[in-house]
């Protein structure tokens, strides 16, 4: 005689095999809590990266702007690149038909002035003719100070703000570029 002939073990050996067939209730609970909080956070790293991204780009959309007001600066006659009380009338783009762009004239010291959309001479008619504002509530200064010591060097410095976001997460972002020009060499 075998002892799975006997009714009482036959049955404790078929609770034993629908035991190991299965998963109990407690334990699906906590793969499911693990998988929510697993995917709850790799939903908050991506919402991170695309706000830094965001910044990032921002960012480089604002230098690329300082660096190309800079190089306008250094394009302009030496005794016009000083603070002045009020907006100095040096033009600093032109305008697809060739006349200046009062939009773009150099600000007051301390004073700051809106990031102007850029206009553009689009090849096809049916193109918007200006770039949309990138830099939200975007405003830039220039401020010029002159090295008593040597008075033919002037350090140059743009500096732009925006804000990252409009609405309620207003955080606003701040670079600064800054260049010396020199009166004899200003393309250096």
């Amino acid at each position: 005689m075998h002892l799975a002939d006997f009714p009482q073990d036959r049955a404790n050996s078929q609770r034993r095999a629908r035991a190991v067939n299965g998963f109990t209730l407690v334990e699906v609970m906590v793969a499911v809590a693990i998988l929510g909080l697993t995917l709850f956070s790799v939903m908050g790293g991506i919402a991170y990266m695309r706000f830094r991204n965001r910044e990032s780009s921002q960012r480089m959309l604002a230098a690329s702007i300082e660096m190309e007001i800079l190089e306008l600066f250094k394009a302009q006659p030496f005794p016009q690149i000083i603070n002045s009380t009020a907006g100095a009338p040096v033009y600093l783009k032109q305008v697809p038909g060739g006349a200046p762009d009062a939009r773009w004239i150099v600000p007051a010291a301390n004073a700051w002035q809106p990031v102007p959309i850029e206009d553009v001479a689009p090849t096809d008619p049916a193109a918007p003719a200006s770039i949309p504002d990138k830099l939200p509530n975007g405003v830039w200064r220039a401020d010029f100070v002159t090295n008593p010591a040597t008075t033919t060097l002037r350090q140059v410095t743009v500096t732009m703000q925006w804000q990252l976001y409009s609405g309620n997460n207003q955080r606003v972002v701040s670079l600064s570029t800054s260049t010396a020009i020199c009166q004899s060499f200003p393309s250096l």
